[in-house]
């Protein structure tokens, strides 16, 4: 067997000698290197030296692992291979300068040219501004990914590492593990100040994500994605080991039987326009609980929206609890100080907040978000966003989440009929558990709206009935036929339900 690396002159590999039966099998692994193009052909010679001729094409052509499209914008990234090329420059092909490295001895940014920044290395994460759409240009050998990977942290600092491997990285605590004062722990065996903080934070293009354990707390990012980098914090010097890949694999596929997720998290993103910046709060059942400031700014300025939860005063950008209380409430500051404004008054635009993850409450927790300026309050299983323009002068603003386990009763909608009355149309009768306002609409089997028989209207607690007179929303009476009559109310809180019924015409 001959092959040949990057169009280069082919040269014998492998020779394979026939069996007993004289028959030439057999299998054999070519290791070759990141981003090199290889091709194969096979030459046979029989017993008595005949041999066949030189093939004019090769039999096969491949290429090792194509690197991956990184798209435009500020990225945190990592080359997991051992590169040819030393410049970072010519492999990642940056905008101009913007690159950079943070140093955890000084706890400064070093940019590029200076030789912290230029120097790539499997492991190290780095901050690029792409322009465009990239591929970067790579070729080398690849780590041994039967072996853990160390990476050396600096104590009492942030250190910006990087996904060693060419695949993601589960975040399993149990798995990645530190060697510190002569011992080797796994992440959820630290104690709380020792070694490293069992969490990264990652970039996602416009925000920074938690990445944490999923096993633990259900709703967050849970791997590391391939050619990303991270924050990671470490409270001494010591070395972080990553597991390798096959261990990783096997240790991750036996542990997503066990993927439930204890307790809940919900993510709250504020955004003007296209910045935006998010908190992460929430329930941990059985885990300890997670209080987590944010990593450095990137490199190119301060973030312009920032959510933070206060916690006693103090600025966090994490705030999942250990507890079994009826009652949680956090305290949100949204703050858009670095936002550019429209114009020249003090109009930045409007604010959106939204929530993820709210799904993993458990059903009896009701979860509010409450406007400390305007005292508005929103039921988040069912308003999945709040809108808001700042005043002028305005810079920030605060909020409250409560999150409760059922003390209230529910809004429902029951004993829900409807009934013909000659010569009128029909009558719908339905009652309401709380107060609440109501919208009645009738639609077609297929879900068209055709008439609208009242909308918003505030009804009290009780039996209610509402008059159909079978017209649509022009006030012209509708052929015979089958049609679906909706009720919504939605409660003081935002709290929203439902219940259908069918209406038949004759």
């Amino acid at each position: 067997i001959w092959f040949s690396e990057n169009g280069g002159p082919f040269q014998l590999w492998r020779i394979l000698e026939p069996d007993a039966s004289r028959q030439v099998s057999g299998r054999a692994t070519f290791i070759g290197k990141f981003g090199h193009e290889y091709r194969f052909y096979a030459v046979g010679t029989d017993r008595v030296g005949n041999r066949q001729s030189h093939p004019h094409q090769p039999q096969v052509t491949t290429r090792v692992s194509p690197p991956p499209r990184i798209s435009a914008g500020l990225k945190m990234v990592t080359l997991p291979v051992i590169s040819e090329i030393a410049d970072p420059k010519q492999v990642f092909q940056f905008d101009e300068d913007r690159w950079a490295w943070y140093d955890p001895e000084t706890r400064q940014y070093a940019r590029y040219p200076a030789p912290a920044a230029s120097s790539l290395q499997v492991g190290k994460g780095f901050w690029g501004r792409f322009g465009q759409e990239v591929v970067p240009y790579v070729r080398g050998e690849l780590p041994d990914d039967s072996q853990p990977f160390s990476i050396r942290l600096k104590g009492g600092s942030w250190n910006l590492i990087g996904n060693p491997w060419l695949v993601d990285l589960p975040w399993d605590t149990q798995a990645i593990q530190v060697q510190v004062n002569g011992q080797r722990k796994a992440l959820k065996d630290l104690r709380e100040g020792e070694g490293v903080e069992p969490y990264a934070w990652r970039w996602d293009g416009s925000a920074y994500r938690f990445v944490y354990d999923q096993s633990l707390i259900a709703g967050l990012d849970g791997r590391l994605p391939a050619w990303e980098g991270a924050w990671v914090y470490a409270h001494q010097d010591c070395e972080l080991l990553l597991p390798p890949v096959t261990a990783m694999r096997t240790s991750w596929a036996h542990r997503r039987q066990d993927l439930r997720g204890n307790g809940w998290t919900m993510r709250l993103v504020a955004q003007i326009g296209e910045e935006s910046g998010q908190a992460l709060l929430g329930v941990s059942e059985g885990a300890r609980s997670v209080s987590v400031g944010l990593p450095p700014d990137p490199p190119e300025g301060s973030r312009g929206v920032q959510v933070i939860l206060l916690k006693k005063g103090t600025p966090l950008a994490v705030d999942v609890r250990n507890g079994s209380s009826r009652r949680e409430e956090w305290e949100v500051l949204v703050r858009w100080t670095g936002v550019q404004r429209m114009n020249r008054t003090d109009d930045y635009g409007e604010v959106v907040l939204t929530f993820d993850g709210v799904g993993y409450a458990p059903k009896d927790k009701s979860v509010w978000l409450v406007d400390l300026s305007t005292g508005k309050r929103l039921y988040l299983r069912t308003q999945h966003s709040y809108r808001f323009r700042p005043e002028r002068g305005e810079t920030e603003r605060r909020f409250k989440v409560i999150a409760e386990t059922g003390n209230e009763r529910s809004l429902r909608i029951v004993g829900v009929k409807t009934s013909p009355v000659r010569g009128e149309g029909i009558v719908l009768e339905f009652g309401l558990t709380k107060e609440a306002q109501v919208t009645v609409e009738v639609l077609t089997l297929m879900g068209r709206r055709v008439a609208l028989v009242e909308a918003q209207k505030g009804r009290s607690e009780g039996t209610h009935r509402v008059l159909w007179r079978r017209t649509n929303s022009d006030g012209r009476e509708l052929t015979q036929g089958r049609y679906l009559i909706k009720i919504t109310a939605t409660d003081a809180d935002g709290r929203q339900v439902q219940a259908m019924t069918i209406a038949s015409l004759r």
